[in-house]
């Protein structure tokens, strides 16, 4: 269901941060890649959704901040 599919992405996300802070950069940017790409699934399937989008700014956010 959506909302799992949605809890895993953030769940990549929140572990790809623990990755940045331990100096593992790539694979945050892993991590982070791969729920973002989730979101999107979620996004395509659900346009109407205002929080996806929400979610896709954040995941955006956090790989600028890991590329710095």
């Amino acid at each position: 269901n959506a909302q799992w599919r949605r809890d895993l992405a953030l769940s990549h996300g929140c572990v790809a941060l623990i990755d940045a802070a331990q100096g593992r950069g790539d694979e945050a940017l892993r991590k982070l890649a791969l729920g973002r790409a989730i979101t999107l699934r979620l996004i395509d399937g659900s346009p109407d959704n205002a929080v996806l989008p929400r979610d896709l700014v954040w995941f955006d956010a956090r790989i600028a901040a890991v590329n710095r």
